[in-house]
This record gives structure tokens, sequence and C-alpha cells, in this order.
């Protein structure tokens, strides 16, 4: 599995927080790294969808959150890193010259590959081994959604989102919990097992 952190200056946000005391402080931050996380869950989706041709919401399947909690101000985005068949992907086939995807703007073509459904229902890509033999027939794979969310261009991405929205949502949650009346939801606490 793939995680991305990104460390925070804390500096201008303490000035901030200083009005705030535990454990109301580590609530508000919690809730703020769990609206943060969520933003870059949905901002990942999609520029990995826009790059495979995959479902935004299949992507979405595949990014998991770990939540914050005041107790353990840590949050992250996790990806599988489970392949994807290569029929997800959206794949060109041709008699000809076999079956062609196009991820992240490179087109890759594979000669001796055709769609078949086989036993059970089961539609795919498979190949068949280059020769005379022809057999074994495998089925391919594409690239995992965690692999592409270790790609330079996705993490620049994610980072740019997680520390420009890290400062609207805190702002926002301290905004709840310090106006007038009004109280920001606890945290999630962790569940006994």
């Amino acid at each position: 599995m793939i995680a991305v952190q990104v460390d925070v200056d804390w500096a201008p946000v303490r000035a901030i927080l200083d009005a705030l005391s535990s454990p109301a402080l580590e609530q508000v931050v919690a809730l703020a790294l769990n609206d943060t996380v969520a933003n870059t869950r949905v901002e990942a989706a999609q520029q990995i969808a826009a790059m495979t041709g995959l479902p935004s919401r299949d992507v979405k399947d595949d990014l998991a959150i770990e939540p914050a909690r005041p107790d353990h101000l840590t949050a992250a985005v996790v990806a599988r890193r489970t392949p994807r068949k290569m029929i997800q992907f959206r794949p060109r086939v041709s008699r000809t010259s076999g079956v062609s995807i196009r991820i992240a703007g490179k087109v890759e073509t594979y000669r001796h590959a055709f769609l078949a459904t086989v036993r059970h229902g089961h539609k795919g890509i498979f190949e068949r081994k280059p020769g005379a033999a022809r057999l074994p027939i495998r089925e391919l794979y594409g690239p995992s959604v965690g692999g592409m969310f270790a790609r330079r261009d996705v993490t620049a991405i994610i980072q740019q989102t997680l520390m420009s929205r890290f400062l609207v949502n805190l702002a926002r949650q301290l905004d709840r919990r310090i106006r007038p009346g009004g109280k920001a939801p606890a945290a999630p606490q962790r569940r006994a097992a």
C-alpha cells in the first residue's frame, strides 16, 4: 500500500489554536485532518480516473481513509496495490493488431491479446503465448490504483491539495468550535475490538 505524508508548518496555526485548550484543540485538529484526507481522496480519484479511463467511483473504492482521532492526530489516504483487470481500462480490440489501452497518455499494444468470455460469463482480455503451442493463455492486468497514486505527477497534486485544504478545513472547524452556541461534533473515537 502507498501512503502520502505531508509535514505542516504549525507556526501560523499555533497562534489561532492558543485560544483552545486540550481536549477541544485535539478534536478540532482531528476533524480538520479527516476533512482534508476526504478532500484529498476525491482529488486523487479524479486525477487517477482521468489518467486511466476508470470510473472515479471505482478508483475511490481502492483509496481508503485512515481517520485521525483526538488521541492520534494522523490521517492518511491509503491506496490498494491490487492490479486492475485490463478489461476495466476500456481497451480497443482489433483482429489485426491485438488489444491496445491508453494509460496516462501512453498507448500500449498487446499483439497476441484478445477479448473473450470464459466460464461462468467472466469477460476479460487474454493473451496466448507466442509460437506454435498457443498455450498457456493468461488474463492481462493493467496498473493498480496504488501504482498510479505513487506517480510523481499525482503525488504533487495530492500534496498541494493536502496543504491548501488543511488550513481551510482547520479554520472552518475552529469557527464552528468558537462560534457562540456552536459546537463542532466530536471526532470519532477508537472502537474497541
